[in-house]
């Protein structure tokens, strides 16, 4: 905007727009805009009465741009108009908005207000901006602060090393918290460091693991050798397996599997389904990974009782598959290589998302827990589909159950079908 003595407040034509900043502008600290101090940039012409005027020194702030961002990137090479409204309408709203929780008191306020704005001048059909926001949470650091008479200040972990060493702090010295990561407070994780030592896979691995990603999570060093470990065991477990399976595909319809191949679809259809539910919009992928986990440890036994009969083979290679691709998304480069050497062509993201079978996650048999007073004290293998009463009987047969309620009075014997036995004992 120009300001003019005779004609008032007056929008720049706009065959003069942009107004380009000048590049020799003295940032001091003033409390004021820089172009303050630019009398070449304020002093121009009245575009209707040529006089005299002074150019507005105010300048868009970033949030002005990141308002409405997401709507120019629907048709992002437009010279002609802020974006075709066809296209706008295709591809907008945003389905999901993925932000911190600072999120919500400042771009969201301004995103919102330039979408109704757009939406009252009749380019968008739409008034909110985001169908979804999903506020994801901060890993924080434990701090360290010495306050002696030598100091009181934040120190790193190895510093606080180096100042007992030298005599300069003890444990009695120091305030130890878990807080938002900062340089100040020197509690920060140094990324590059991971990279190098651990490789990517493994760091993206071990933040998704840290917990839900709606929550807040602490970091701790010590964290990497979990999802490390468990990268170097299912990529040599491949390798040295990938033999047994790489002349089979799929199973034939109506293919018995023995007991422990069974088992072992039930696990890996059971990991399809939790990473799928997953991605559909709870985002705990701790759990999802944690699955993966316990697949892995699943086909480690299995392999041990021997693979030599086709269903078997069969039963492997699904879990194969089904790791390399629910898995992928999580750890890129370990999910390509892995999946090259089960024998595909191209990308493993090329191929389409596994389906979880219902029915293959239900077993002939399920292990139940048994719980005395509150405590598990033992496990039974019964049918699937055994009632109430079969489920009491064999609990209360169990030899290290009987420990526990030997001499005693059942108060309650409570069975649920498929879950748990509760045994209360006086």
């Amino acid at each position: 905007m120009i300001h003019c003595d005779k004609c008032g407040i007056v929008p720049v034509p706009e065959k003069d727009l942009p107004v380009k900043l000048p590049d020799d502008v003295d940032f001091l600290p003033t409390g004021q805009s820089p172009l303050t101090l630019h009398p070449d940039f304020q002093h121009v012409k009245c575009p209707e009465c040529d006089g005299d005027a002074k150019r507005d020194t105010d300048t868009m702030d970033t949030f002005v741009d990141s308002s409405w961002y997401f709507l120019r990137y629907t048709d992002p090479h437009n010279d002609n108009e802020i974006f075709d409204k066809a296209k706008c309408a295709h591809w907008a709203p945003v389905d999901l908005y993925i932000g911190g929780r600072e999120h919500a008191i400042l771009h969201l306020i301004y995103a919102r207000f330039y979408t109704k704005f757009l939406h009252d001048i009749g380019l968008i059909d739409f008034d909110e901006p985001f169908n979804r926001l999903y506020a994801h949470g901060l890993i924080q650091g434990e701090s360290i602060r010495v306050v002696n008479e030598h100091m009181n200040r934040y120190v790193s972990a190895d510093e606080f090393a180096k100042l007992k060493k030298e005599g300069k702090a003890t444990d009695k010295d120091i305030t130890r918290r878990i807080e938002k990561m900062s340089k100040s407070k020197k509690n920060g994780a140094d990324p590059t460091e991971l990279l190098a030592q651990y490789g990517a896979d493994a760091t993206r691995l071990a933040i998704l693991f840290l917990g839900p990603g709606d929550a807040d999570s602490a970091w701790d060093p010590n964290g990497m050798k979990g999802p490390y470990g468990f990268l170097r065991r299912w990529y040599e477990t491949v390798l040295e397996c990938a033999p047994k399976v790489e002349d089979i595909g799929e199973a034939p319809a109506g293919t018995e599997y023995p007991p422990a191949a069974k088992a072992l679809r039930a696990a890996t259809h059971s990991l399809i389904d939790k990473v799928t539910r997953e991605f559909e919009g709870r985002y705990a992928f701790n759990t999802a990974i944690a699955q993966g986990m316990g697949l892995l440890n699943e086909v480690t036994a299995f392999v041990k009782g021997g693979v030599g009969d086709d269903a078997s083979r069969y039963a492997l290679r699904e879990a194969f598959e089904a790791m390399v691709l629910t898995l992928a998304p999580f750890v890129p480069h370990t999910g390509e290589e892995l999946n090259q050497v089960l024998g595909h062509q191209g990308s493993v993201f090329d191929r389409p998302w596994p389906k979880a079978d219902k029915e293959a996650m239900q077993l002939d048999e399920v292990e139940i827990p048994v719980q005395v007073n509150g405590k598990v004290r033992g496990t039974i293998m019964l049918p699937r589909e055994a009632d109430k009463a079969a489920m009491e009987k064999l609990a209360m047969e169990n030899e290290n159950v009987q420990k526990f309620v030997e001499g005693k009075q059942i108060a309650k014997l409570i069975a649920v079908p498929g879950r748990i036995v509760n045994i209360v004992a006086k």
